[in-house]
């Protein structure tokens, strides 16, 4: 995990028991390196915050983590992890199998692919009716990291930030 990363606005801490609920209705249990996260920091802004960007994507910016549990400062209960998956899930926006854990400042998700634990960057402005749900899903979605903890590993600090 990286150290250097500091997360700021963060909900009140939890502790492993308050994971339960959510990888019960998840019906997936959760990576240890994203639970151990979670212990440390519940949710959040980090201090790095570029996804680094390839040949056929821009860098993308994070700029909160969910919590697990409790609302972050400043914000409503959808802010809460489970809360949010549930809200997305009855809309159909995601499908099952992702769990968004953070935000990027135009309102697109982070998440855990649940299947194979990878993580994905998903825009919600792509859906196009003449695609199926399934298509849609699949076209919302860029591979971002193997693994949460990779995810957190390749965060940067944004040159452009003005904080």
């Amino acid at each position: 995990m990286a150290d250097s990363n500091v997360f700021n606005t963060v909900a009140p801490a939890i502790s492993m028991a308050d994971f339960g609920d959510l990888e019960q209705a998840l019906g997936y249990l959760l990576p240890e390196s994203f639970k151990q996260h979670y212990i440390r920091y519940n949710g959040g802004a980090p201090s790095d915050t570029q996804v680094p960007g390839d040949d056929a994507w821009e860098p993308t910016e994070v700029a909160m983590f969910y919590s697990i549990k409790h609302p972050l400062p400043g914000q409503d209960s959808t802010s809460e992890m489970l809360n949010h998956f549930q809200a997305m899930r009855a809309k159909r926006v995601i499908p099952d199998f992702f769990l968004p854990f953070a935000w990027d400042p135009g309102g697109n998700f982070f998440g855990l692919d649940l299947r194979d634990e990878g993580v994905a960057y998903y825009a919600t402005d792509v859906f196009d009716p003449a695609l199926s749900q399934a298509e849609n899903y699949k076209k919302a979605q860029r591979h971002v990291a193997r693994s949460f903890e990779h995810f957190l590993e390749i965060l940067e600090p944004n040159p452009d930030a003005s904080w």
